[in-house]
């Protein structure tokens, strides 16, 4: 049987604006996060009429809200959709990432995860989603470096370079045969955000940020 799985980045956030390095720590969409979801739900969802049955999360508050933004249909939280680790550099300015050359192991180095040990996490939740029989066409929303990871692992030859090149709620349409357990890259949605949407952002985006489970 084959199914499909939309896997999604959350919207822009205030440490995104700040270049700071973000990974389990959290900080909220920002107005521009609240409009790319919109503009993602609009120029994707609805003008290809695509719909889904079952929706999952990461529990990070930027993915919950961008969820929410998404789709009005009851979501759950998987703690193994969170972002990659990055240890002790957790909250540090970007300027100290890792170079990309030694991306999948620097991290370990600060008490953070390895790409190997994401890829493993983030294959373990979605083949769990994706083989729940009632789950045919699934929303997942997550982050960027945990689904470039996943990405890389089934799409090595993907046309997207280096861990930081998915924009603000891209999403990466995978197909899932479950007879064979593989994942399938069919198609990705990347626009690059303009400036749409915002004035239909602006009530939501301050909802949001009087909203104290935020």
């Amino acid at each position: 049987m084959l199914k499909n799985l939309y896997l999604i980045r959350h919207g822009e956030t205030l440490f995104n604006q700040r270049n700071i390095i973000q990974g389990v720590i959290n900080a909220p969409l920002v107005l521009d996060g609240v409009a790319q979801a919109i503009h993602t739900r609009k120029a994707y969802f609805e003008s290809r009429n695509i719909h889904y049955d079952h929706v999952y999360c990461s529990p990070e508050g930027r993915c919950i809200q961008t969820t929410q933004l998404l789709t009005t249909l009851p979501y759950t939280t998987v703690i193994d959709l969170h972002e990659m680790c990055f240890g002790k550099l957790e909250g540090c300015p970007v300027f100290l990432a890792a170079p990309v050359s030694e991306f999948a192991t620097y991290y370990a180095n600060y008490g953070g995860e390895t790409l190997a040990q994401v890829q493993e996490r983030m294959n373990r939740a979605l083949l769990e989603i994706m083989n729940k029989e009632e789950n045919e066409n699934v929303l997942v929303v997550a982050h960027s470096c945990a689904n470039h990871a996943f990405m890389d692992y089934w799409a090595p030859d993907g046309k997207i370079p280096g861990p930081e090149a998915l924009n603000y709620v891209a999403v990466l349409h995978f197909q899932f045969d479950t007879d064979t357990q593989t994942f399938a890259l069919l198609d990705i949605f990347n626009d690059v955000y303009a400036g749409e949407d915002l004035e239909e952002a602006k009530a939501t985006h301050q909802a949001l940020i009087l909203d104290p489970k935020y």
